[in-house]
């Protein structure tokens, strides 16, 4: 029936009496011409020659010659209830790339056999639920066959989530950066569900419409970079399985040149935010603030930690690190006097992973600028003396946020 073209994906619906196969098709006979169709067939037992004939076809739809041809066609699904006279396909046409987002077709089947586009755009993937097909956007839209018609319900992002989720809300500020309207960080526990809650009207269109854009990272580097990698396409609801420090980074890009290394931290854990006191706020910028503390036993470390990533000379130094937490060792008392982090769980007096230079300086009222390390770490390096201790700061770019640090006496 259809000459050069390969079958994907095939389901039998029934409008009322009648039952048609529906099929997905591809075909790539000729190079860089890659399509994908669907075909709505029938077959008559009483044909005297060819029982099989076509009753419908969709237009052609190009995908990626990169993927195989079984591929062409992503997820896949049907939509077809009792006694109804329609019935309802929703499918992605596949591409390679970073870019999670798909060109999506639902495709109404009417009682003869004729098919029409009840909705089209771009999503990231497709779910089927019990009695609707739901097609991630940045919202949802939720398509569902009411009094044998194709209903079509939109949801915008802000309004995604379960109620029982905790609501983190933002806005924009008269530079256009994305902050939050309550704390910067938050404390849950494990499994909690968070959604992001626009506190305005303005922010909630930008939101629902996708000009801002979310990231999330779990801080390793201290920032989360504005890459496909850490962007999250669709939905508005996250949980955490893991315990740790992650970020959210929601980004104005179209108004807003200069990006912060995130915007809400997220510290999973018991979800008990730890006391704040006035005598807290003034140690934080007058002591080392750590996992573990100068002079601790580094069989103290090997208990909490397990076993370490790396354990061996640096820098003329001990250094024992578990992920991106490191700790110098004292050779002779092996215990710790000095740090190496990656992570933001460390104070400085009163500096922290994630500061900018400008940051910094500020808060040690020093003038430091940054030096290119082109030898060992391919890395810009802020270096600070202070309170009788060597500090340095690493960052990726010269101005640009720091992603780690090593500390040891001078």
């Amino acid at each position: 029936m259809f000459p050069d073209w390969q079958m994907i994906e095939q389901d039998i619906v029934q409008i009322n009496d009648t039952y048609y196969t529906v099929i997905a098709i591809a075909q790539n006979a000729v190079e860089f011409e890659e399509k994908v169709k669907i075909a709505i067939i029938d077959y008559d037992s009483k044909g005297e020659e060819n029982k099989w004939s076509t009753v419908w076809e969709s237009e052609e739809y190009y995908a990626d010659p990169i993927i195989d041809m079984e591929s062409y066609i992503g997820e896949y699904y049907v939509l077809n209830p009792d006694d109804t006279s329609v019935a309802l396909v929703v499918f992605n046409v596949m591409h390679s790339g970073t870019l999670r987002m798909y060109e999506t077709y639902a495709i109404q089947i009417d009682e003869s056999g004729q098919g029409e586009v009840a909705w089209a755009g771009s999503a990231s993937y497709i779910e089927k639920k019990e009695d609707y097909i739901e097609i991630m956007v940045h919202g949802s839209v939720q398509l569902s066959i009411e009094d044998n018609e194709v209903k079509t319900t939109e949801i915008p992002r802000s309004e995604l989530g379960s109620q029982d989720a905790l609501q983190v809300e933002f806005t924009l500020n008269q530079d256009g950066v994305v902050i939050p309207t309550g704390d910067e960080e938050i404390y849950v526990k494990k499994d909690q569900p968070i959604t992001l809650i626009p506190a305005d009207e303005t922010t909630k269109s930008l939101f629902d419409e996708g000009d801002i854009s979310v990231y999330l990272g779990n801080m390793e580097n201290g920032s989360i970079p504005t890459a496909n990698a850490y962007l999250v396409y669709v939905g508005n609801e996250f949980t955490f399985t893991e315990e740790g420090t992650y970020g959210f980074l929601l980004d104005y890009y179209t108004e807003n040149s200069s990006t912060p290394p995130y915007t809400i931290l997220v510290h999973v854990g018991d979800g008990v935010k730890p006391e704040e006191s006035e005598e807290e706020d003034v140690a934080s910028s007058t002591e080392i603030i750590a996992p573990f503390a100068m002079g601790t036993p580094l069989d103290e470390l090997f208990e909490h930690y397990g076993e370490p990533t790396y354990n061996d000379y640096y820098n003329g130094g001990w250094l024992v690190v578990f992920n991106k937490e490191g700790y110098f060792i004292d050779e002779l008392e092996e215990t710790v006097r000095g740090y190496f982090f990656s992570v933001p769980t460390i104070s400085v007096f009163g500096a922290t992973i994630g500061m900018t230079g400008e940051e910094i300086n500020s808060i040690y009222g020093d003038s430091v600028e940054p030096y290119f390390d082109d030898i060992s770490t391919g890395q810009y390096v802020l270096t600070f003396y202070k309170n009788g201790y060597k500090i340095f700061f690493y960052s990726e770019e010269e101005n640009g946020p720091t992603s780690s640090m090593w500390l040891v006496e001078e």
